[in-house]
C-alpha cells in the first residue's frame, strides 16, 4: 500500500515506511497529526497498534526476526472473547521482489480462562485444520492462548445476503456434519453442568445484578437436563460457538462435500470446542443466524437424511438452552471485567439473549417439544436411544 502524505504530486511512500517514520515521534505528537486528514489518522492508528503489539510479535518464531518498517499490524473487528489483529510482513525474495505475507494474530482476552482450556483448543483447532474446516495455524501458545493463523484473502464472515443463500445454508449443514462425523476430540463439554456452575459463581460473586426471575428459568433448565440425561446421546466433535461471524466464506471456492473438494466455508475460533451433542451446534447456528422456519428446515435437511418430529422437538428444546448459555457467558464476561469490547456490548448481548431465552421457554413449540420428548421416555419401548 502506497500513501501520499503531502498532496497528489508528492512521493508515494510504503505504509510500513510511514509507520516506521511516525514511530519516532512522541505519542502526543502523533496524536496531533491525527487532525491533519483521515489518511493520516488511519496510518497513525496503525502505528500505535503496531508499536503496542511488537513485544507480543517478538514471541512468535515466524515474526521475531522482523522489525519496522517490514512488519505492521492493524486491528480486526469482531470477537468478544479475544483481540485479533492483521499482521502484514514484507519479505524480499531471491528475485529481489517484495512478497507480502499476512496472518491473523489472536491475543486471548482477559478472563477467558473461565471458559477455555487452551491445550484442548490447540488440539481441536489442529484437528479441524487437518479436516480442511479451519484456517492454517502457524503458531499456538498453549499457555496463554496466543495464536497466529494464515489470513484468508477474499473471505468474509457470513453476512445477511450469504446467510439467506440456499446454497450457503446447505454448505453450513454439510460443514457441521463433516465436523460431527470426524474423530472425537480430547475433551467433552457438559453444557448443563457448565451452565449450572457459571450461575452459581455469578450468584456467589455478586459483581453482576441478576434479574429476579432467574430461579424460574433455572427450574425449567433442570427439567430439560433431566430429559436430556434419560438418553444415551453420542458425544461428537463440536465447535460449540458456530455463530455466523465464526464462519468465513471464501470467494470462488467450491461448496463443501464429502468427496474431498475444497470447502467454500472455513470455521474459525475453536476455543469453546469439545465433544457435545452435534444437534446443539446446529441449533446454536440457527438461533444466532435468526433463521425463519423455512431456512431452518433447509439447514436441517442438509444435515439429516430424513427430517422427523423428534428432530424438530429436540431443536425446540435446545433453543432456550443455547440462549441461556450465551446469557451466562455474557454476565461472566461482565463479572470478569473483560475489556475486549465495551461493557455495553456485553450488557446488550446478555439482555438480548436473556429475553430470547424467556421467549423460547414460553413458546408453543417448546411446550410441544417437552411433551413430545416426555412421551417418548414414557413409551414402553423406550431404550434411551433418540429416534434419529
Amino acid at each position: 500500500m502506497k500513501l501520499r502524505f503531502f498532496g497528489g504530486d508528492s512521493l508515494p511512500l510504503d505504509e510500513g515506511l510511514c509507520v516506521y517514520i511516525l514511530s519516532f515521534l512522541k505519542p502526543k505528537e502523533r496524536q496531533n497529526l491525527t487532525l491533519v486528514s483521515k489518511e493520516w489518522r488511519s496510518v497513525i492508528k496503525t502505528t500505535e497498534h503496531t508499536l503496542a503489539l511488537l513485544p507480543t510479535m517478538q514471541r512468535i518464531p515466524q515474526l521475531c526476526d522482523h522489525r519496522l518498517p517490514r512488519i505492521i499490524s492493524k486491528p480486526l473487528s469482531g470477537g468478544m472473547t479475544n483481540g485479533t489483529s492483521l499482521v502484514e510482513l514484507d519479505v524480499v525474495n531471491r528475485k529481489a521482489k517484495v512478497e507480502t505475507y499476512k496472518w491473523a494474530l489472536r491475543i486471548a482476552g482477559k478472563g477467558s480462562s473461565a471458559f477455555i482450556k487452551r491445550q484442548d483448543e490447540a488440539h481441536n483447532a489442529k484437528q479441524a485444520t487437518d479436516l480442511c474446516l479451519n484456517v492454517d495455524i502457524d503458531f499456538f501458545d498453549e499457555e496463554g492462548g496466543l495464536q497466529l493463523t494464515r489470513y484468508l484473502e477474499n473471505s468474509q464472515p457470513l453476512n445477511n445476503k450469504l446467510l439467506a443463500n440456499p446454497q450457503v445454508i446447505q454448505a453450513i449443514g454439510l460443514t457441521l456434519k463433516r465436523l460431527h462425523q470426524s474423530d472425537a476430540f480430547q475433551n467433552t463439554i457438559d453444557v448443563f453442568s457448565r451452565n449450572t456452575e457459571l450461575l452459581k459463581k455469578l450468584i456467589a460473586g455478586g459483581q453482576v445484578v441478576l434479574p429476579m426471575d432467574i430461579d424460574a428459568i433455572g427450574g425449567i433448565m433442570v427439567k430439560i437436563e433431566s430429559l436430556f440425561r434419560q438418553y444415551r446421546i453420542k458425544m461428537v466433535p463440536c465447535h460449540n460457538d458456530p455463530t455466523p461471524s465464526n464462519f468465513l466464506w471464501v470467494e470462488n471456492a467450491e461448496i463443501p462435500s464429502f468427496s474431498g473438494l475444497q470447502a467454500g466455508l472455513k470455521l474459525i475460533d475453536w476455543e469453546y470446542s469439545g465433544n457435545n451433542d452435534g444437534l446443539m451446534d446446529v441449533v446454536y447456528f440457527v438461533s444466532n443466524a435468526k433463521y425463519d422456519e423455512k431456512q431452518e428446515t433447509l439447514l436441517l435437511a442438509a444435515y439429516f437424511a430424513d427430517l422427523n418430529d423428534a428432530i424438530l422437538a429436540w431443536c425446540a428444546m435446545y433453543k432456550p438452552v443455547v440462549e441461556w448459555w450465551i446469557t451466562l457467558w455474557s454476565w461472566t464476561q461482565i463479572a470478569n471485567k473483560t475489556d475486549v469490547c465495551e461493557l455495553k456490548a456485553y450488557q446488550d448481548l446478555a439482555q438480548s439473549c436473556y429475553e430470547k431465552t424467556k421467549v423460547f421457554l414460553a413458546s408453543e413449540d417448546f411446550a410441544w417439544a417437552i411433551k413430545f420428548i416426555e412421551a417418548d421416555t414414557l413409551d414402553s419401548s423406550f431404550n434411551s436411544n433418540r429416534p434419529f
